[in-house]
């Protein structure tokens, strides 16, 4: 695995200095009055957002102007008053899952690293790993949002995102997290798995038991999924052998599931915005693998595709077609152009565009361009915003 880090042949779009302390001041802004959460429902991207036009070489002036942008899907903490309850290292997990406590969570783990004096990276490893590693478990929950987030936190160099992850993370719990800690804690037998991923996805794929469980693909289908027929989806999970699995190969199937499920014949690319969140989901645990100690890097991975297993089956387990990168006309075109839609053009209004563009050039410059499979997949990218425009 490379360094992320660096390359030895840097791509253009690279942060621009002065931009740095900007973010940090817009970043600490949504901090002090914005909650994590939307409608208790969905998430604040605005660190993603900002962060991903930063790290694609935004100018000050430019992050200031999409955090009006941002800004307008975000809303503002409000206190819960006599709903409010009392979180401590004692007893924090009582409030697990319950997002009335968002609010006394973010605060908890402010105080914590402060507390800490201000090592807000042994803050979060603590809590992570405690407990049987309860809440790394959790990063999946929420459409991977934890986990996304907390790839941020690294990357940006941010307690204050760092903070706000672990309190989505703690909000976030639901169904997923018990199922898969109970997963973990199953015993295997070494020889029952011997599947790749590949294999797992191209399984389920084909699996009709699966058929007419759900009517139209969405996260709506996640609730349904997590009760009786999970156990069809545990018996193809139970037979990858994920020893042999590394994250440059799951980050390249969550590609393919994002950006190669639809025809090479059809006329434009028609991209999965789930599936757009398991390539930023794996990207964020390539980052956090690098932060977070090495015996953590098989759940890391065994949390990843567990979490694309579930998702594939709730956007009813299209199939993915090699020839579509292989057929996909990009002449004349490259990084240049998805540089100029996601810093200074329409791409660049979008959480979700600027998050996985950056995601698929952050992958070119580690695991190499493999004949512009990644660059390919991000302009699709461009020219599905541009039909959803037009």
């Amino acid at each position: 695995m490379g360094n992320f880090l660096s390359s030895p042949t840097p791509l253009a779009g690279s942060p621009d200095p002065a931009s740095k302390s900007k973010l940090q001041i817009l970043l600490r802004a949504n901090h002090r009055q914005n909650s994590v959460l939307v409608n208790d429902n969905e998430h604040n991207h605005l660190p993603h957002h900002l962060g991903s036009v930063y790290l694609l070489g935004a100018p000050p002036a430019r992050l200031f102007q999409l955090y009006d942008v941002a800004i307008t899907n975000t809303q503002e903490w409000k206190d819960p008053g006599l709903q409010s309850v009392e979180i401590s290292p004692d007893w924090w997990k009582d409030n697990i899952g319950d997002k009335v406590s968002a609010y006394q969570y973010f605060h908890f783990f402010g105080d914590e690293v402060v507390h800490c004096d201000y090592d807000w990276k042994a803050v979060v490893k603590d809590y992570l790993l405690k407990d049987g590693c309860f809440l790394l478990k959790s990063l999946i929950e929420g459409e991977c949002h934890p986990l996304i987030h907390l790839g941020y936190a690294f990357e940006l160099d941010s307690f204050e995102v760092a903070v706000e992850a672990l309190t989505v993370a703690a909000v976030c719990v639901n169904s997923i997290q018990p199922v898969f800690s109970a997963e973990m804690e199953r015993y295997q037998e070494p020889e029952e798995a011997n599947l790749t991923a590949v294999d797992i996805l191209k399984a389920i794929g084909q699996d009709q038991r699966f058929n007419g469980l759900f009517e139209k693909p969405g996260q709506e289908n996640m609730k349904l999924l997590l009760e009786e027929p999970l156990e069809l989806m545990l018996e193809h999970y139970r037979g990858w052998d994920w020893t042999k699995t590394s994250l440059e190969e799951l980050f390249d199937i969550a590609v393919h599931l994002y950006a190669g499920t639809h025809s090479s014949t059809d006329s434009a690319p028609k991209l999965s915005l789930p599936m757009l969140r398991m390539v930023t989901a794996a990207h964020a645990t390539r980052i956090c693998s690098t932060m977070l100690p090495s015996n953590t890097l098989p759940l890391l991975i065994r949390e990843l595709f567990f979490a694309m297993c579930l998702h594939y089956i709730t956007q009813l387990r299209p199939a993915f077609h090699d020839d579509v990168f292989e057929k996909y006309d990009t002449e004349g075109r490259g990084w240049e152009e998805v540089y100029e839609s996601a810093v200074d053009g329409e791409g660049s209004k979008d959480a979700h565009f600027v998050q996985v563009v950056r995601a698929l050039r952050d992958a070119e410059q580690v695991y190499g361009a493999k004949g512009g499979f990644y660059v390919k997949a991000a302009l699709m990218t461009v020219d599905h915003a541009n039909r959803e425009d037009s």
